[in-house]
């Protein structure tokens, strides 16, 4: 595997879920394959709580690239099929957290990702 910027900030990203949120590397999926709409798409990260259910997609993007609505939108539907309670936006200098509010269908605004429940 090549070690291009988006890979780079998305092995730093692993390493910050493993070392300092507590997440069990074995928890971690890298580029699993989901299908969506008839089209395969692989979310960067996908973290799956102790029950094996998706806790946290989380989208790696290169520094030079600016995270947006569309990024955000990439990876909420990735949220269609997976149904984690948090989204991840980051391009290892900004990172911004998701939460869905699954009563109201609304995702807000938080400022971590919560240590491994």
């Amino acid at each position: 595997m090549k070690l291009t910027s988006e890979e780079w900030v998305r092995q730093h990203y692993i390493h910050f879920l493993i070392n300092q949120l507590g997440f069990s590397k074995n928890l971690i999926a890298v580029e699993q394959t989901l299908a969506y709409n008839a089209l395969m798409h692989r979310p960067d990260l996908t973290v799956y709580d102790k029950q094996g259910h998706p806790y946290a997609i989380i989208e790696c993007k290169k520094p030079s690239v600016k995270i947006d609505k569309q990024v955000f939108l990439q990876v909420s539907r990735y949220n269609i099929a997976l149904k984690a309670p948090y989204l991840v936006l980051t391009n290892g200098l900004h990172h911004f957290y998701f939460y869905l509010d699954r009563e109201n269908q609304k995702f807000s605004q938080v400022e971590t990702l919560p240590y491994y429940p």
